[in-house]
Protein backbone atom coordinates (compact mmCIF):
# COMPACT_ATOMS: atom_id res chain seq x y z
CA UNK A 1 0.00 0.00 0.00
CA UNK A 2 1.42 3.36 -1.21
CA UNK A 3 2.38 6.02 1.80
CA UNK A 4 -0.77 7.93 1.19
CA UNK A 5 0.03 10.57 4.13
CA UNK A 6 3.20 11.23 2.33
CA UNK A 7 1.20 11.54 -0.92
CA UNK A 8 -1.41 13.88 0.39
CA UNK A 9 0.99 16.16 1.88
CA UNK A 10 3.15 16.32 -1.53
CA UNK A 11 -0.08 17.52 -2.97
CA UNK A 12 -0.59 20.42 -0.46
CA UNK A 13 2.06 21.44 -1.32
CA UNK A 14 1.92 21.39 -5.02
CA UNK A 15 -1.58 23.54 -4.31
CA UNK A 16 0.04 26.06 -1.82
CA UNK A 17 3.39 26.81 -4.16
CA UNK A 18 3.28 29.89 -5.89
CA UNK A 19 4.50 29.26 -9.21
CA UNK A 20 1.74 26.44 -9.56
CA UNK A 21 -0.50 26.93 -12.94
CA UNK A 22 -4.01 27.25 -12.18
CA UNK A 23 -5.02 23.99 -13.65
CA UNK A 24 -2.81 22.02 -12.17
CA UNK A 25 -3.45 23.20 -8.72
CA UNK A 26 -7.14 22.17 -9.14
CA UNK A 27 -6.29 18.60 -10.15
CA UNK A 28 -3.64 18.41 -7.28
CA UNK A 29 -7.13 19.59 -5.23
CA UNK A 30 -9.64 17.36 -6.47
CA UNK A 31 -6.84 14.75 -6.10
CA UNK A 32 -6.30 15.55 -2.04
CA UNK A 33 -9.92 15.55 -1.76
CA UNK A 34 -10.53 12.16 -2.85
CA UNK A 35 -7.87 10.82 -1.25
CA UNK A 36 -8.83 12.35 1.83
CA UNK A 37 -12.50 11.10 1.15
CA UNK A 38 -11.27 7.50 0.83
CA UNK A 39 -9.02 7.25 3.61
CA UNK A 40 -10.78 9.12 6.40
CA UNK A 41 -8.76 11.61 6.64
CA UNK A 42 -9.72 15.53 7.36
CA UNK A 43 -7.86 18.48 6.55
CA UNK A 44 -6.62 18.92 10.24
CA UNK A 45 -5.46 16.04 10.77
CA UNK A 46 -3.54 16.53 7.75
CA UNK A 47 -2.05 20.26 8.64
CA UNK A 48 -1.50 18.46 12.35
CA UNK A 49 2.16 17.65 13.02
CA UNK A 50 1.53 17.02 16.86
CA UNK A 51 2.51 13.51 17.50
CA UNK A 52 1.46 11.28 20.15
CA UNK A 53 2.45 8.06 21.61
CA UNK A 54 -0.14 5.40 20.34
CA UNK A 55 -0.55 2.18 20.82
CA UNK A 56 -1.38 -0.96 18.78
CA UNK A 57 -2.54 -4.70 19.56
CA UNK A 58 0.45 -7.47 18.58
CA UNK A 59 -1.46 -11.06 17.85
CA UNK A 60 1.68 -12.91 17.28
CA UNK A 61 5.50 -12.35 16.60
CA UNK A 62 3.84 -12.25 12.74
CA UNK A 63 1.76 -9.36 13.38
CA UNK A 64 4.51 -7.80 15.43
CA UNK A 65 6.11 -8.04 12.14
CA UNK A 66 3.55 -6.95 10.02
CA UNK A 67 2.79 -3.72 12.04
CA UNK A 68 6.21 -2.91 12.14
CA UNK A 69 6.64 -2.71 8.35
CA UNK A 70 3.65 -1.09 7.32
CA UNK A 71 4.87 1.88 10.01
CA UNK A 72 8.14 2.08 8.00
CA UNK A 73 5.40 2.66 4.96
CA UNK A 74 3.29 5.28 6.29
CA UNK A 75 6.34 7.22 7.65
CA UNK A 76 8.55 6.97 4.64
CA UNK A 77 11.90 5.47 6.66
CA UNK A 78 12.69 2.67 8.60
CA UNK A 79 13.73 4.70 11.32
CA UNK A 80 11.42 5.08 13.81
CA UNK A 81 11.32 4.71 17.89
CA UNK A 82 9.16 1.72 18.41
CA UNK A 83 8.68 -0.10 22.21
CA UNK A 84 6.61 -3.01 23.02
CA UNK A 85 4.52 -2.43 26.13
CA UNK A 86 5.05 -4.45 29.21
CA UNK A 87 2.80 -7.16 29.17
CA UNK A 88 3.93 -7.69 25.55
CA UNK A 89 0.93 -7.64 23.54
CA UNK A 90 0.66 -3.70 22.47
CA UNK A 91 3.38 -2.38 20.21
CA UNK A 92 3.67 1.90 20.99
CA UNK A 93 4.48 3.99 18.41
CA UNK A 94 4.80 7.98 18.11
CA UNK A 95 2.17 9.33 14.96
CA UNK A 96 0.07 12.42 14.23
CA UNK A 97 -3.49 11.35 14.24
CA UNK A 98 -3.57 11.15 10.68
CA UNK A 99 -0.47 8.48 10.16
CA UNK A 100 -2.70 6.59 13.30
CA UNK A 101 -5.54 6.16 10.57
CA UNK A 102 -3.58 5.18 8.01
CA UNK A 103 -1.54 2.78 9.39
CA UNK A 104 -4.82 1.02 11.39
CA UNK A 105 -6.71 0.73 8.21
CA UNK A 106 -3.28 -0.52 6.59
CA UNK A 107 -2.85 -3.33 9.38
CA UNK A 108 -6.25 -3.79 9.18
CA UNK A 109 -6.15 -4.92 5.25
CA UNK A 110 -2.67 -6.27 5.42
CA UNK A 111 -3.76 -9.17 8.36
CA UNK A 112 -6.77 -10.15 6.12
CA UNK A 113 -4.59 -10.91 3.04
CA UNK A 114 -2.20 -12.63 5.13
CA UNK A 115 -5.11 -14.79 6.36
CA UNK A 116 -6.13 -15.48 2.88
CA UNK A 117 -2.14 -16.62 2.22
CA UNK A 118 -2.35 -18.88 4.77
CA UNK A 119 -5.17 -20.77 3.93
CA UNK A 120 -3.91 -20.67 0.14
CA UNK A 121 -0.75 -22.83 1.63
CA UNK A 122 -2.12 -24.86 3.86
CA UNK A 123 -4.31 -25.90 0.79
CA UNK A 124 -1.30 -26.42 -1.01
CA UNK A 125 0.17 -28.57 1.11
CA UNK A 126 -2.39 -30.67 1.58
CA UNK A 127 -2.60 -30.96 -2.10
CA UNK A 128 1.52 -31.79 -2.40
CA UNK A 129 0.72 -34.62 0.47
CA UNK A 130 -1.58 -36.31 -1.42
CA UNK A 131 0.19 -36.25 -4.65
CA UNK A 132 3.15 -37.49 -2.82
CA UNK A 133 1.23 -40.24 -1.29
CA UNK A 134 -0.91 -41.73 -4.91
CA UNK A 135 3.22 -40.96 -6.09
CA UNK A 136 4.57 -43.45 -3.16
CA UNK A 137 1.39 -45.77 -3.51
CA UNK A 138 2.08 -46.11 -7.61
CA UNK A 139 6.21 -47.01 -6.97
CA UNK A 140 4.99 -49.56 -4.04
CA UNK A 141 3.07 -51.27 -6.90
CA UNK A 142 5.46 -51.12 -9.85
CA UNK A 143 5.05 -52.12 -13.15
CA UNK A 144 1.58 -54.15 -12.01
CA UNK A 145 0.42 -50.39 -10.62
CA UNK A 146 1.61 -48.62 -14.02
CA UNK A 147 -0.64 -51.51 -16.23
CA UNK A 148 -3.50 -50.79 -13.86
CA UNK A 149 -3.28 -47.33 -14.72
CA UNK A 150 -2.79 -47.33 -17.78
CA UNK A 151 -5.73 -49.72 -18.64
CA UNK A 152 -3.26 -52.44 -20.56
CA UNK A 153 -5.91 -55.59 -20.71
CA UNK A 154 -7.75 -56.13 -23.80
CA UNK A 155 -11.35 -55.30 -24.59
CA UNK A 156 -13.96 -58.38 -23.24
CA UNK A 157 -15.45 -60.02 -26.05
CA UNK A 158 -19.28 -59.63 -26.35
CA UNK A 159 -21.31 -62.45 -24.31
CA UNK A 160 -23.26 -64.75 -26.50
CA UNK A 161 -26.91 -64.27 -26.25
CA UNK A 162 -28.20 -66.88 -23.91
CA UNK A 163 -31.29 -67.20 -26.31
CA UNK A 164 -29.32 -68.00 -29.12
CA UNK A 165 -28.52 -71.74 -29.70
CA UNK A 166 -26.75 -73.73 -32.24
CA UNK A 167 -28.16 -76.73 -33.73
CA UNK A 168 -27.10 -79.76 -36.10
CA UNK A 169 -27.91 -80.33 -39.90
CA UNK A 170 -30.42 -83.08 -38.84
CA UNK A 171 -32.47 -80.70 -36.65
CA UNK A 172 -32.37 -77.62 -38.38
CA UNK A 173 -33.67 -80.29 -41.80
CA UNK A 174 -36.79 -81.32 -39.55
CA UNK A 175 -36.99 -77.31 -38.45
CA UNK A 176 -37.59 -76.79 -42.22
CA UNK A 177 -40.02 -80.13 -42.70
CA UNK A 178 -42.12 -79.25 -39.85
CA UNK A 179 -42.41 -75.25 -41.28
CA UNK A 180 -43.42 -76.73 -44.67
CA UNK A 181 -46.04 -79.16 -43.04
CA UNK A 182 -47.86 -76.90 -40.93
CA UNK A 183 -49.63 -74.01 -40.21
CA UNK A 184 -51.10 -72.46 -36.71
CA UNK A 185 -51.89 -74.70 -34.20
CA UNK A 186 -50.40 -77.87 -36.00
CA UNK A 187 -47.10 -76.37 -36.51
CA UNK A 188 -47.27 -75.35 -32.55
CA UNK A 189 -47.72 -79.49 -32.31
CA UNK A 190 -44.96 -79.97 -34.07
CA UNK A 191 -42.25 -77.62 -32.65
CA UNK A 192 -42.93 -79.28 -29.32
CA UNK A 193 -42.44 -82.65 -30.25
CA UNK A 194 -39.46 -81.31 -31.92
CA UNK A 195 -37.92 -79.88 -28.69
CA UNK A 196 -39.07 -83.18 -27.10
CA UNK A 197 -36.72 -84.68 -29.21
CA UNK A 198 -33.98 -82.64 -28.69
CA UNK A 199 -34.08 -83.14 -24.85
CA UNK A 200 -33.87 -87.00 -25.01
Amino acid sequence: MENIFGKAKKLLALINHVSTPEQERSAAWSTLQRLMKNHGVTMEQLMSEQKEQRSYPVINDDDQKLIIHCTAVIVGSVEFDVYLSRCKTCLLLTLTEAQDILLRQMIAHYRHEYTKSLHMMDHEVERCKKALADARKARKFGIIGFIHKMKLFPEKEPEQNQSSKSYTKDQIAAIVSAMGKCTGNKFKQEQVKLQSSQRS
